[in-house]
């Protein structure tokens, strides 16, 4: 197993940052993010149900994966 010094304190580990300096990670960029606050501004209520209001920005009625294989050139765009 590979030993790495943590770049801001030095002390070894088996990843790149000690435990101490380590950061968790968002599964998606911050891109995902300013998408999701405008679809949820443009979006306010449920686009399936239209009766509660909007918490999650999806790709209703497609996926994601299925937006990338019809050639969506932003698939996390508002269009």
């Amino acid at each position: 197993m590979p030993s790495y010094a943590c770049p801001v304190c030095g002390r070894v580990s088996d990843q790149r940052h000690c435990p101490e300096h380590r950061v968790e990670r968002k599964p998606y960029g911050s891109h995902f993010d300013a998408n999701r606050l405008r679809v949820l501004a443009r979006d306010p209520m449920c686009t399936i149900c239209n009766k509660r209001r909007s918490n999650t920005a999806h790709h209703h009625p497609f996926t994601r994966k299925r937006l990338i294989q019809m050639g969506v050139k932003d698939p996390d765009g508002l269009e």
